[in-house]
């Protein structure tokens, strides 16, 4: 399979760590594949396949747009049915598939994906939109052919601070025992 790219913010090990606790304590359906909490990130712009030759101009945009942001913060402070139930072409609601972890303060975040698509989503591939600008990190995703009677916000022991002072650009295989993300580049904000 081929080789993806996204651009995240990575957590820090204190939220990370919060959400394995998490993890450990959920009671639920064994009917999830649980993130790896290594490959725990907020996406901010997936941009699919792009070409080799592409990833210095992509990483040069990157770096001059973000190298003048400030760093910010948001909270991680619920755990969501996601995403919301969705009408397929036929019809039928389609249940959520996923678990997120969702993040209030969301407006620079949203200031920073829209800089970001202005800068990079030509990079993007054709198919690949940008869905509005929600901060969320996928904890698990439902096994396939499963069902899952969830409340659609699940409680967190406390709210979660995440400094966001910088995005960095991965790389993606997907391998039959899941997600490979490999940092091809770090883009640190301005420092305050």
């Amino acid at each position: 399979m081929a080789t993806r790219f996204f651009l995240a913010i990575p957590l820090n090990d204190d939220v990370r760590g919060s959400v394995a606790d998490w993890l450990r304590g959920f009671e639920g359906p064994d009917v999830w594949r649980w993130t790896a909490s290594e490959n725990l990130h907020i996406t901010v712009r997936f941009y699919g396949a792009v070409a080799d030759g592409r990833i210095p101009e992509l990483t040069r945009v990157l770096r001059d747009k973000l190298g003048g942001l400030a760093p910010f913060t948001m909270t991680l402070d619920r755990i969501e049915a996601a995403p919301p139930p969705r009408a397929p072409a036929r019809g039928k609601l389609r249940p959520p598939t996923m678990l997120w972890g969702m993040f209030s303060d969301g407006e620079p975040y949203e200031r920073l994906t829209a800089l970001v698509e202005e800068a990079s989503g030509r990079f993007a591939e054709p198919s690949v939109s940008l869905k509005g600008a929600i901060p969320h990190v996928t904890i698990a995703r439902l096994k396939n052919g499963m069902d899952a009677s969830l409340p659609a916000v699940l409680p967190l022991p406390k709210r979660l601070p995440l400094s966001v002072a910088g995005c960095l650009l991965f790389s993606s295989r997907l391998t039959p025992s899941g997600p490979e993300y490999q940092p091809i580049a770090d883009f640190p904000f301005a420092a305050v």
